[in-house]
């Protein structure tokens, strides 16, 4: 584990990152081939549950949301192109990422061949010419790793680790997050997590707001917007005898089924959910 200080330097390393605004406002300044909030809320669940179906982080796939919504702000897609971006963005994140990438045979039997070779590695260019090779964003996932060092006790620490995360990834979903800086998301998600859990403000998220400076404004904002998604638990547990449970049979029930592809935009009610290439081989080796 880092030590406080190292982590407070890289917590200022982020900060730093955040000079340039996270890329926001590009369905209606960019995007003029009729594209809708609905379209990357679709390919977004799509990235999430293959990286999940790809055992990749958590990390590696926020980068890759990150990357297409670089992609979109700059250059307007229709429904195909999207998809393709999608794609490629979970291919260039997981190559730098990863240490077992997703392979180019993988990527094609992923797109079920609709996209051929050429098309994905000129796509591939594209988007890093677009990122300007810029790979390792301030996440608020980056975020919340950091603060979270700062919590002393392991039970509570993975609690809110789990807890928040989860809400991160909602956030990821809906395009309105993105007005919002990656150090008010990951500050607001701790906030919300310890107000609707424990019943008190979060002394990690007031630490980012007290010392880090960020946007008290703006974190009022983002926590309003997230307590409306945000399901509290039904039994607050004390904060000092707090035991950490996973919940994986819930999570799996309340799931609903995505598509094995991004080739889904059109129905988002499908309920063949194939494995994916990567879990056949394995099922197979």
């Amino acid at each position: 584990m880092l030590e406080p200080d190292a982590v407070r330097r890289h917590l200022r390393l982020l900060l730093a990152k955040e000079d340039s605004p996270r890329p926001s406002g590009y369905l209606a300044s960019v995007q003029t081939q009729g594209m809708v909030a609905s379209w990357r809320k679709r390919m977004v669940e799509w990235m999430l549950h293959t990286g999940k179906a790809f055992e990749l982080s958590a990390d590696t796939v926020e980068c890759a949301i990150h990357c297409m919504d670089v992609y979109l702000a700059a250059l307007s897609v229709d429904k195909i192109v999207l998809q393709l971006v999608s794609m490629v963005a979970m291919y260039v994140a997981s190559k730098m990422h990863e240490p077992r990438p997703i392979l180019m045979e993988e990527m094609e039997l992923l797109c079920q061949h609709k996209y051929p070779r050429s098309e994905i590695i000129l796509m591939e260019k594209q988007l890093l010419h677009v990122l300007k090779w810029r790979l390792n964003p301030a996440t608020p996932i980056a975020f919340l790793r950091d603060l979270l060092t700062f919590e002393s006790v392991p039970s509570i620490q993975a609690h809110l680790e789990e807890a928040a995360m989860e809400l991160l990834e909602e956030c990821a979903i809906d395009y309105e997050y993105l007005v919002f800086p990656s150090s008010v998301v990951a500050a607001a998600a701790l906030e919300v997590v310890c107000a609707t859990q424990f019943g008190c403000a979060s002394p990690l998220a007031a630490y980012a707001l007290d010392t880090l400076g960020v946007d008290a404004a703006a974190f009022k904002d983002c926590v309003a917007r997230m307590m409306t998604l945000y399901a509290p638990a039904d039994v607050e547990p004390e904060l000092a005898t707090l035991v950490y449970e996973a919940k994986n049979d819930v999570v799996a029930e309340d799931c609903k089924p995505r598509s094995a592809s991004p080739t889904s935009i059109d129905s988002p009610g499908r309920e063949a959910v194939a494995a994916s290439p990567r879990k056949k081989q394995r099922a197979t080796a």
